[in-house]
């Protein structure tokens, strides 16, 4: 599936998505896995992004292995619950070998701030 909102500049290219849904108790649960060959909003773009999730009565998890971002990758654990407001998350987050200045480019066309950055971010970890 692909789609476009050309009035906010967003798109959706290759998209799939596949649910197992479990509706015989009280809570819906299930697993899910999704792909996409393209991400755009704005001037903000991604490459290819793959990932999975489940969801069990309050409690639910995702995991995406691979998202290609500003030519590198990012990967993402999350898992919380719905349990308490606001629901708890807890995030692991690596990214690797991202172009800094084509998300500064991306980010002035719409935030005009009129402060750029440019490198190579080698390798952010963030876990909490």
């Amino acid at each position: 599936m692909s789609a476009a909102y050309p009035l906010k500049k967003a798109a959706l290219q290759g998209a799939d998505f596949a649910a197992t849904l479990d509706t015989s108790g009280k809570n819906i649960s299930g697993d899910i896995t999704f792909s996409a060959a393209g991400v755009m909003f704005r001037e903000i773009k991604s490459g290819k992004i793959t990932g999975s999730g489940n969801f069990h009565e309050r409690e639910f998890s995702v995991d995406i292995p691979l998202a290609e971002f500003a030519g590198g990758r990012i990967m993402v654990i999350a898992e919380g619950n719905t349990f308490q407001k606001p629901f708890p998350v807890k995030a692991e987050m690596t990214a690797e070998h991202i172009d800094l200045d084509a998300i500064s480019a991306a980010a002035e066309k719409f935030s005009e701030t009129g402060y750029r950055i440019s490198g190579n971010l080698q390798t952010a970890r963030f876990k909490g």
